[in-house]
């Protein structure tokens, strides 16, 4: 659940910020000078993190999710009403970039807090599971390692867009993630133990399956504030 999250937002913070300076958050820099957009981007991430409505940008920090399920390997998981906060913490570690196509690679670091409401039964790595209630994820350290591509295409106003494309991306939670779900079968805690071990001892794991239900929600959320900045400013008035 949390890398797309990061990667796109950060994504869209390089982009912007190696083409210009067209918005007042924005240092102007050239493709080529690397320090220039990390720069320029880290210090854009809390302004676009509180969202710009002028440019038809949402808030990213918090990310509010009505309902995502997941049905894998005899569990049936679902979370519903949850908050995701975070993202204008994200810190840029590296940014590079290869042309002819055009592609973007960055290195990010991301600190995650999920909280809100689950329902669960079934099994989870073989052990029966059930319960509804409150649940918290909480990390402060994910590295993701992200490829895009950018493109150009002509806008319906008729000016040149950029545009984001294929991406592909890498991730590693290195540092210990807080599983906590509240009110496993309901309350009983000789059975609840047996799972809380689980998710004290196999959180690396478990987090790259509790993402699942999660990443196409937030990719649609955080590609459509992408999409809309984009949209909105003509490459003209954001390239060196």
């Amino acid at each position: 659940m949390f890398k797309s999250q990061c990667l796109l937002l950060c994504l869209c913070y390089v982009i912007i910020s190696a083409y210009g300076n067209a918005v007042p958050f924005i240092d102007k820099c050239e493709w080529k000078d690397q320090a220039c957009i990390k720069k320029s981007a880290q210090k854009a991430i809390p302004s676009f993190a509180n969202g710009l409505p002028e440019y038809g940008v949402k808030a990213l920090d918090p990310i509010n999710i009505n309902k995502v399920s997941l049905e894998e390997s005899g569990l049936s998981l679902t979370f519903e009403e949850f908050k995701v906060v975070g993202l204008s913490k994200v810190k840029i570690l590296s940014v590079d970039r290869d042309e002819a196509p055009t592609y973007i690679k960055l290195e990010l670091e991301c600190p995650i807090d999920v909280t809100g409401t689950y329902t669960a039964s079934g099994q989870l790595l073989f052990v029966p599971i059930e319960g509804h209630g409150p649940f918290q994820v909480k990390t402060n350290n994910i590295y993701i390692w992200v490829k895009a591509a950018v493109s150009t295409v002509d806008g319906s106003d008729g000016e040149k867009h950029w545009k984001i494309g294929k991406f592909e991306y890498t991730y590693e939670a290195k540092t210990k993630t807080l599983l906590d779900f509240k009110n496993l079968f309901n309350g009983d805690k000789n059975k609840a133990a047996p799972i809380e071990k689980i998710l004290d001892e196999n959180w690396s794991e478990l987090m790259k399956l509790f993402a699942k239900p999660i990443i196409s929600k937030v990719i649609h959320e955080i590609k459509d504030d992408i999409q809309s900045f984009v949209k909105a400013v003509p490459s003209k008035d954001l390239e060196v």
